[in-house]
């Protein structure tokens, strides 16, 4: 099943709207919804506070005839080759920047 993918923000730059839009498709998929948008750019704050780097999304399906919508919150990390997380760092990255290790937490 194909899932749509929505964006409801302005996009990132190329890698990392590939790897948020890979992620949001990869939960969407797993929790057999059709359809997700991306609410959110990833943040670092939240209500003033800092918080892990995330980004919001809504997931939207059927379920027993029923439209369903779930809010979802995706925090980033990246990997290096070893897999050792390092977290995702706002500032820093060129806009060449690969973001192809980047996994859902």
């Amino acid at each position: 099943m194909a899932i749509r993918v929505t964006w409801r923000c302005t996009k990132p730059n190329l890698g990392l709207r590939e790897a948020m839009a890979r992620m949001a498709e990869e939960i969407a998929y797993e929790g057999e919804y059709s359809e997700v948008e991306i609410l959110s750019t990833t943040k670092t704050t939240s209500g003033g506070k800092k918080v892990a780097p995330h980004f919001k999304v809504r997931l939207l399906g059927r379920s027993n005839g029923y439209d369903v919508a779930h809010s979802h919150l995706i925090k980033v990390e990246h990997r290096d080759g070893n897999r050792n997380p390092w977290r995702f760092q706002m500032t820093g990255r060129p806009s060449n920047y690969d973001y192809d290790t980047t996994s859902k937490e």
